[in-house]
């Protein structure tokens, strides 16, 4: 669920930048814990080397090189997360634990204008294209969460490869 992604996000260092203040407060600096912290860049953790290199990944890493190959400039954390995306829907549902949870993953790639984060969505476009299971990733354009709704009603799974999501998220 979104507030999964959340938690997780803030066990890594990610740190609200919003809160809703408390009725009695007449204004913020009287609730300091409310005041977005900065954290110093040591504080920050790297993301974990051995997850960047491909060999030994299978599809997974099949796919993450050849999307760093293609690119112009390769970013290999955004073409780890969409291999990742593209390999649990090609598996279509058809693997699941015991408990019935499925092959879901959603990830968000954030980047600057220009740092090359369109080459994932392109290359695996093009590769669901050619083998023929384009439906698969058809969907970018969502006007709303029942747009959403609908598409995964005809088809359960997708691969949405959405493009400037905050404005959707707006």
């Amino acid at each position: 669920t979104v507030a999964t992604i959340f938690h997780e996000a803030q066990k890594y260092g990610w740190i609200t930048t919003y809160e809703k203040l408390p009725p009695e407060a007449k204004k913020i600096s009287d609730f300091p814990n409310l005041l977005p912290r900065k954290k110093k860049a040591s504080e920050r953790k790297p993301f974990p080397k051995e997850l960047l290199n491909p060999d030994g990944l299978g599809f997974v890493g099949d796919l993450m090189k050849y999307m760093n190959e293609q690119a112009v400039r390769p970013q290999p954390i955004l073409a780890l997360g969409a291999s990742l995306c593209a390999t649990a829907t090609l598996l279509d549902r058809k693997i699941s634990t015991i408990g019935g949870a499925r092959t879901n993953i959603y990830v968000i790639g954030v980047g600057h204008s220009g740092c090359g984060k369109e080459m994932p969505r392109t290359v695996i476009k093009k590769c669901f294209q050619q083998a023929g299971c384009c439906e698969l990733c058809s969907t970018e354009d969502v006007a709303s969460d029942s747009s959403i709704f609908t598409a995964m009603k005809l088809k359960p799974s997708q691969l949405f490869l959405m493009d400037e999501i905050g404005h959707f998220l707006k």
